[in-house]
């Protein structure tokens, strides 16, 4: 048996108390004697806090993490670090004093739970080398670097820390020779001075990350950046500057990233909107770069040059193309000038997925370059004959799509990893370039400029592949699609698509009233893209219906109850004229074989009826079926 608590307490207290010095009348009539008294005691109390330890010590010795191996211990301490990192936030100033920085030592503060724990840390040099931050100070930051000894080092930037290069580039340029990733932001200014610190060898570095903390400038980093040997670097991220030109070390990347601000601020002396010949050079430039990376297998690329004036063209000449034969990834965001000449310069493998999200200035914009490239493309993109699904997502002034591809085997469907994702936006979406009135002087968005552009898109993509087409619900659209009419003029050629899913942006009601028109092709009128024009018969007329081959129709959160002013008469979109749309639709040559409704208002006798014309299932409480992955390019420009 152990002794008792009681029994414990009398021991220490009977061998500490004879070391107590005496305390009497005559002691405080000696201030030497009262210094000597407080010394005495405060060495007790040093001594019976390094008792406590030591009993704390011994006690832990019983946790079963006490029993952990150290490696265990160490990756336990590297699963912490990712978790809690070092943090600082500004505390706002007192009244009579300035503000100050409060910092949170993170994953830090567990290493120092024990002496064993902390032993354990101390002796991982790698703990210390990943993850670098420059929050908590010049101080600790130096610390870190020494207890990193020669580890690799994973420099990461802070959004809120604007001088890391300023305060810490000498530190970091000392220890670049054991750098692994660097992640670095900084303003312009500071920027500037890379050349002069990222000089020396960096045999270790895999990853370069570079920030332009001004949101309206894009600088050029200098020609001495990174001038010394970096074998091992593969990928490159630059946001608000850009690095270009044919330097040894781009040969063997992997991936390139290059996001410079929509419209940069122009300098005084150059007009805004004018293709200067430094434009030019850095469009050369850009594609004499890749021509230097064969080993790309990532490429995104955000607004490379200025905007052009709509007189000027550029001529492609066929040894300006370079070809990419490892690319399997490439985004693209600009103008429509920009992405039709990055495109046009570049050669890809069928394989490759591509992301392109265009602003246009005005309806009248040329898009008819970058429609004969994405057709090329999509043609190399579907190989041998495959089938797409394309999912749309309808935007304030636009609308993104995804189109991928599979191959159907019987009843079974392989789908391809490479997609194809577009998003086209018009110029009212964008904040005002210099010179230019409040965006309420802007004419309204052209609703027969958006069909018609998407409609010009299926056409590039091959409407005829089309089998499974969905409409994504957006909630920075505001509108309903599409009238009837709409349907038929933006889908028309989609001869053989056999599902549709739709959220509640579609009207259904006008979806059930295209469904039952007829869609007749005259030859003799040639579209712009070179199709026929197509006129609308109506329903059993000499033509065929639209989507003839249409089997299963998805549809989520439709209301199907009445009209929106509450009527609930068949001529206003009440559940009868549901119900008799769908009869003349299943009467007809090509009947629906499945309705699924995904949390919708459908009266009961309405389902009762629905459920006797075809096979239809409900679902009031399950998930939405529609899917969300959309370009993430274009996810951040929806909103005016």
């Amino acid at each position: 048996m152990y002794a008792s608590s009681v029994s414990a307490k009398d021991y220490w207290l009977s061998l500490a108390q004879p070391r107590f010095p005496p305390v009497d009348a005559s002691t405080f009539h000696d201030a030497d004697k009262v210094t000597d008294a407080q010394q005495t005691l405060d060495n007790e109390l040093h001594a019976l806090h390094w008792l406590i330890c030591a009993i704390r010590t011994h006690r832990n010795s019983f946790s079963i993490t006490s029993r952990l191996p150290s490696e265990i211990l160490a990756r336990v301490f590297a699963f912490v670090a990712i978790n809690e990192p070092p943090s600082s936030r500004t505390v706002l100033p007192s009244p009579s004093g300035p503000p100050t920085v409060a910092r949170d030592l993170g994953w830090i503060r567990v290493t120092h739970v024990s002496h064993h724990w902390r032993e354990v840390a101390m002796q991982d040099a790698g703990l210390w080398g990943n993850e670098l931050v420059f929050t908590l100070g010049h101080r600790w930051f130096s610390e870190m670097l020494d207890r990193a000894k020669a580890a690799p080092l994973t420099f990461t930037r802070d959004k809120s820390e604007t001088k890391a290069i300023n305060h810490y580039g000498h530190l970091i340029a000392s220890h670049l020779t054991h750098t692994r990733h660097l992640w670095l932001s900084a303003p312009p200014t500071d920027l500037l001075c890379l050349g002069n610190l990222l000089t020396d060898h960096a045999p270790m570095l895999e990853t370069l990350e570079i920030v332009n903390t001004d949101p309206n400038s894009c600088v050029r980093l200098p020609p001495g950046f990174l001038s010394g040997n970096a074998p091992k670097l593969r990928r490159m991220t630059l946001r608000g500057c850009y690095l270009l030109g044919t330097s040894p070390i781009m040969n063997r990347f992997t991936s390139y990233a290059m996001r410079c601000p929509l419209f940069p601020s122009p300098r005084p002396s150059q007009p805004p909107l004018l293709l200067d010949q430094t434009s030019v050079t850095r469009l050369d430039e850009l594609i004499t770069s890749f021509g230097s990376m064969p080993h790309l297998e990532t490429i995104i690329i955000e607004r490379p040059i200025l905007p052009r004036p709509a007189h000027v063209n550029f001529v492609t000449r066929k040894d300006e193309i370079v070809r990419m034969p490892r690319l399997s990834l490439l985004n693209v965001t600009g103008t429509v000038f920009e992405c039709t000449n990055i495109l046009e310069r570049l050669t890809l493998p069928p394989a490759t997925s591509l992301g392109a999200a265009c602003v246009a200035f005005d309806a009248e914009e040329n898009f008819e370059p970058l429609l004969s490239l994405l057709s090329g493309f999509s043609k190399a993109f579907r190989g041998h004959d495959p089938f797409l699904t394309v999912c749309i997502s309808p935007l304030a002034n636009g609308f993104a799509l995804k189109a991928q591809s599979y191959v159907s085997n019987g009843n079974e469907h392989t789908v391809r990893a490479a997609c194809l994702r577009l998003c086209f936006l018009w110029r009212r979406n964008w904040a005002a370039l210099p010179g230019e009135g409040p965006e309420a002087a802007r004419p309204p968005f052209d609703k027969s400029t958006y069909n018609s552009m998407l409609r010009r898109v299926f056409q590039a993509l091959g409407s005829s592949h089309i089998q499974t087409l969905s409409i994504d619900d957006s909630p920075n659209c505001d509108r309903r699609f599409w009238s009837a009419q709409e349907w038929l003029d933006v889908f028309a050629l989609c001869s053989d698509v056999k599902h549709i899913r739709v959220g509640e942006t579609v009207d259904a009601k006008s979806l059930f009233e295209a469904l039952t028109m007829s869609v007749s092709a005259d030859p003799g009128k040639p579209s712009p893209l070179g199709d026929p024009e197509l006129d609308v018969v109506p329903s059993g007329g000499s033509g065929e219906l639209l989507f003839p081959k249409l089997s299963t129709l998805w549809m989520s959160r439709a209301n199907m109850s009445g009209g929106e002013d509450g009527a609930s008469d068949a001529g206003k979109g009440g559940p009868e004229y549901f119900v008799d749309r769908l009869t003349a639709r299943q009467q007809s040559s090509t009947p629906l074989s499945t309705l699924y409704f995904n949390r919708c208002t459908v009266p009961k006798l309405c389902m009762a009826e629905l459920r006797r014309l075809a096979k239809t299932r409900y679902n009031e409480d399950g998930p939405l079926f529609l899917s969300a992955d959309l370009p993430d390019l274009c996810s951040s420009s929806s909103s005016s």
